[in-house]
C-alpha cells in the first residue's frame, strides 16, 4: 500500500539525518540512526529528559 501525498501544497516531508535536532515547543529530540534493524531506522531521543523514542511495526 502507497502512503498518498499530503494535499496541502504548503506541507513537503523533510528528511531525517543521525545527529539532527529538532523542537517540538519545550522539548528537542535528536534523531540517531539505528543501522543494522531495518533500512532507515530511527531513534529520538530527549537527551533532558533522558527518554527514547523509537517504534515497530508488525505485518502477517
Amino acid at each position: 500500500m502507497q502512503a498518498e501525498e499530503p494535499q496541502d501544497a504548503s506541507f513537503s516531508y523533510q528528511p531525517l539525518h543521525d545527529g539532527d535536532r529538532f523542537d517540538l515547543g519545550g522539548t528537542t529530540l535528536t534523531a540517531l540512526a539505528l543501522p543494522g534493524h531495518s533500512a532507515g531506522s530511527m531513534v529520538f531521543v530527549d537527551v533532558d529528559r533522558h527518554l527514547g523514542f523509537t517504534g515497530d511495526s508488525w505485518l502477517p
